[in-house]
């Protein structure tokens, strides 16, 4: 990919050059942060030297001797080693930002919006908004200071206070018991909803109680077809004393099959492996509750979305049977929590997306 930046006649010398320094600082920013975990992280002992090579060759297109990092790790929670595993620099700094090019279309990430965007019944229902120092109400119909109190004091607690932006690893994400507590936080803090609690259902509960256990779907709109496809889905579930589920947060992960099953087996941002969950002794089986409804709902929410072919959906089950969308990301995605488990993340769509990135890289765009 360096030599086709450098060579791409299209640009002018300055504009190649330009966006091949841009290239090379990403890819070293990311591949530090890898390293810098991967490191944590200990390998198995068995030998796939010959798989690595392929591997290797199979995204040489993208990367000459790709980081096997990922292949490892896979092959060491689970056996497998299937060579379309994505590299995980090469996924932050060739695909995501080719698939998801338009930067335009990240405001439907904007949690504020969610509801006149996509459809109120499709989320959690909202309280009281705040964007850009500015408050709005449930139906976004600026209020004043004086009108906010008064929506404070009718507020019926426990709720749900997250940033509205910028809320990756669920930082700054809590549920709120406190009358005194809210109304700190809505009036020192900007660009927020505050949300009602979703109650979950008894399947996603017993894993962790305290925390809000969802599921991440991940969807992938086809460069060849424009056709929406679901890539796979993921439980997480928080550990105790959290009320968010993020790996960062030490969250646990396990894969579900494509029949709605539990992987039997769930693992954390490191690799380590748990077939129960370390603080409530459930095992990570059983099937997903209205499994094909989340699939149906999945893709009516994706299909809304703009611009972009790679979408994360967090999706909640609430104790009435409804599905709800907690979160949509559109940002970089946690591959790991499908090729952790051995799925490659494009699965049978990995070669389409070699060859699109090979030739509509961001960094050969005519654009910016």
């Amino acid at each position: 990919m360096h030599k086709d930046i450098l060579l791409n006649k299209n640009l002018s010398l300055e504009k190649r050059l330009r966006r091949y320094f841009d290239y090379i600082l990403l890819h070293y920013k990311r591949g530090k942060s890898w390293k810098k975990r991967h490191k944590k992280i200990v390998y198995g002992s068995t030998s796939i030297k010959n798989q690595e090579k392929k591997h290797q060759i199979y995204w040489k297109d993208l990367k000459r001797n790709c980081d096997v990092s990922t292949l490892r790790i896979s092959h060491k929670l689970t056996g497998k080693n299937d060579i379309r595993i994505v590299p995980e620099e090469i996924f932050a700094t060739d695909i995501t930002p080719t698939l998801n090019i338009y930067n335009e279309g990240k405001f439907q990430g904007i949690k504020s919006i969610y509801t006149k965007w996509f459809g109120e019944h499709y989320f959690p229902k909202s309280l009281l908004h705040n964007i850009d120092g500015i408050f709005f109400n449930d139906d976004l119909q600026v209020v004043t200071n004086e009108e906010v109190l008064e929506i404070l004091k009718d507020i019926q607690l426990p709720v749900v206070f997250k940033p509205n932006i910028y809320s990756n690893g669920g930082i700054g994400v809590e549920i709120v018991h406190s009358p005194k507590k809210l109304k700190k936080l809505v009036l020192k803090n900007e660009n927020f909803v505050v949300q009602e609690v979703v109650e979950q259902h008894e399947f996603f509960k017993k894993f962790n109680p305290g925390s809000s256990n969802t599921i991440r779907v991940f969807l992938y709109r086809s460069v060849t077809t424009n056709e929406l496809h679901i890539l796979g889905m993921a439980m997480k579930t928080g550990r105790a004393n959290s009320f968010v589920d993020n790996e960062s947060a030490k969250g646990l992960v396990s894969r579900i099959n494509e029949d709605g099953e539990l992987d039997n087996f769930a693992f954390n941002k490191f690799a380590e492996k748990y077939e129960e969950h370390p603080d409530t002794d459930v095992k990570f089986t059983g099937k997903i509750p209205q499994y094909y409804k989340l699939v149906e709902l999945s893709k009516r929410v994706a299909k809304k979305i703009l611009y972009l072919r790679i979408i994360g959906l967090d999706v909640s089950l609430n104790s009435d049977g409804d599905w709800k969308v907690i979160e949509v990301n559109l940002g970089t995605q946690g591959t790991r929590f499908l090729q952790y488990a051995g799925q490659p993340f494009f699965g049978e769509f990995s070669d389409e997306v070699i060859e699109y990135v090979k030739e509509n890289h961001w960094a050969k765009r005519l654009e910016g």
